[in-house]
């Protein structure tokens, strides 16, 4: 593999970078490292065959939260899996959620992504769902980097204004709807923050 995200989501060639480096794969963003050889040039590599590292903080939080999220869907009376596979697409939601004749796919995103990702995987998600959510891990929710953060998971809402979902798994009893996301004049990033609340009737932000 030549390329590969950085922890800052930044698209780096393997020519470039460096050894001590984070590294992750584009698509399934799970760790790689960098590899070279006496008569080979640099290249990346799936660490432990393409599944995440043993007690990573960030793969024990995703797989935490997606059944966290299962779990409070279910106590809802809603239909709810996890790591579902739609054949159309080639992709695999987090969690998936049925309720009124609808599906909802919510994605946790816990590891390093890039906009142009988020976008065709939403793209891709949207030919089987008109409701796609995604709730930022706390590495996309740090102050330095809300705008960023809402860059890559904002939307727009007549209520709510510009708006993301963020969620530490490990720490918060329920997701966080940040809203009223704003840009001052100097760059400082101001914003409103509430527990997510959802009920059997109503799975939008509109």
């Amino acid at each position: 593999m030549k390329v590969a995200l950085t922890e800052t989501g930044k698209l780096v060639k393997a020519a470039t970078a460096i050894a001590k480096g984070r590294y992750y794969c584009p698509q399934c963003h799970r760790p790689l490292r960098l590899c070279a050889g006496r008569y080979r040039n640099k290249y990346f590599a799936h660490v432990a065959e393409n599944k995440p590292k043993l007690g990573s903080e960030e793969s024990r939080r995703h797989k935490i939260g997606k059944t966290r999220l299962r779990d409070y869907f279910m106590k809802l009376g809603l239909a709810v899996q996890t790591e579902y596979y739609f054949p159309s697409i080639k992709r695999r939601g987090d969690v998936v959620v049925r309720a009124h004749g609808e599906i909802y796919v919510i994605e946790y995103q816990c590891s390093p992504i890039t906009v142009s990702e988020i976008s065709q995987r939403t793209y891709d998600y949207q030919q089987v769902s008109k409701h796609v959510y995604w709730i930022a891990g706390p590495q996309h929710c740090k102050e330095k980097g809300l705008l960023a953060t809402m860059q890559k998971f904002g939307r727009y809402a007549t209520r709510y204004g510009w708006w993301f979902l963020a969620w530490d798994a490990l720490a918060d009893n329920t997701p966080w709807l940040f809203y009223q996301v704003y840009r001052q004049l100097f760059g400082k990033i101001t914003y409103l923050k509430q527990p997510l609340l959802v009920n059997d009737s109503k799975i939008s932000i509109r």
